[in-house]
């Protein structure tokens, strides 16, 4: 998983670097040298191609974010996102209580449902919906 300072950046050169899940190189930030550094895995061939994991994201997040995609076979996870208008207007449909469900769905961007996990925007929907004494029955449908 790529991390630096500010959540994500692009970095010129090491957006060069193909994807694969078992890749044969790592990158991430380094405090010390305030940079992205790439490191190889194990030892290379010259001419050899060298890979880096993007992430284990489903096709959807992979082409919004790196603008490819990968075989449906080689897809690690699923995943469905939900804008913030369309939550809202789900919660108006539950009626008083849905009132007060969608005051606190209008905080967020977007909610993320994935196959894998419970993602942090999908606890806090789900803690929306129990605060506002409602299930999370129609969200999840």
């Amino acid at each position: 998983k790529f991390s630096c300072p500010h959540g994500s950046s692009f970095v010129p050169g090491v957006d060069f670097f193909n994807h694969l899940a078992s890749p044969s190189a790592s990158s991430d930030w380094d405090d010390s040298q305030e940079a992205v550094v790439v490191r190889a895995r194990r030892p290379h061939a010259a001419g050899e191609e060298i890979s880096i994991c993007y992430g284990e994201l489903s096709n959807p997040l992979l082409w919004r974010t790196y603008g490819f995609t990968l075989p449906p076979s080689e897809e690690p996870t699923w995943t469905c996102t939900f804008k913030e208008s369309d939550l809202v207007e789900l919660c108006y449909e539950g009626g008083p209580a849905g009132l007060d469900c969608a005051e606190r769905f209008a905080e967020l961007p977007n909610v993320h449902l994935d196959a894998r996990l419970v993602t942090e925007t999908l606890a806090v929907a789900l803690e929306t919906c129990a605060a506002a004494g409602g299930t999370a029955v129609r969200l999840l449908r």
